[in-house]
């Protein structure tokens, strides 16, 4: 029977809990922030302007189009979409929201989240790619950008490739838990650090 000593077992738990949190799918899902918190020209933030981080992924705003016009508007925490989530959404009215994953410390090679929309036209952009307007959301294109695809099912979107960034938003559009995974080999990558640090600490105990 091997025997752990307390110190052991508190080293070992820390790397699981390290191992975990770097493993782990950031994401933002707006919990932090009151309901009725709203982002756009009302709240004098610039196109392109930061307003909001959560778990290293960046939000930012833009301008919304609606053919070639832009459209002055707001996004609200909570909000109209409130109804249609399990946790309070971000509804959007005539406003863009662009993600970036650049702080995230990983490659980003799939992306996902809830939509609810209530009509109208919606931009979408990946990469800072092309504009794309559409009606309905589900209409996106499958090869949204260079190497990423998009797909739309049961009200959740999820782009796969290298992503950088994406934009979304809409006249009447809902969203919420946007999720960013690592590639593969990061994930590998960090499961082996884990194992190498406890091998590491069992010689120097030997």
């Amino acid at each position: 029977m091997i025997r752990l000593s307390w110190r052991r077992i508190v080293v070992l738990i820390a790397l699981v809990v390290v191992c975990a949190r770097a493993s782990a799918s950031p994401s933002v899902d707006f919990e932090d922030l009151g309901v009725g918190t709203t982002f756009g020209a009302l709240d004098g933030h610039a196109p392109g302007e930061l307003v909001y981080s959560q778990n290293g992924i960046d939000v930012l705003v833009e301008d919304f189009f609606f053919g070639s016009l832009t459209q002055p508007g707001f996004a609200e925490v909570g909000g109209f979409f409130t109804p249609d989530f399990a946790s309070k959404p971000l509804s959007i009215d005539n406003l863009n929201l662009r993600f970036e994953f650049g702080n995230v410390g990983f490659p980003v090679t799939q992306v996902s989240f809830e939509y609810v929309e209530a009509g109208g036209q919606n931009n979408f952009a990946v990469n800072g790619g092309a504009l794309i307007q559409l009606n309905p959301l589900s209409t996106l294109p499958s090869n949204i950008a260079p190497s990423v695809t998009a797909s739309v099912e049961d009200g959740v979107v999820t782009l796969i490739g290298e992503i950088d960034s994406f934009l979304i938003g809409g006249q009447e559009l809902g969203i919420d838990n946007i999720v960013a995974v690592p590639e593969p080999a990061t994930l590998t990558l960090l499961t082996a650090c884990g194992l190498s640090m406890l091998r590491r600490f069992r010689r120097k105990k030997s």
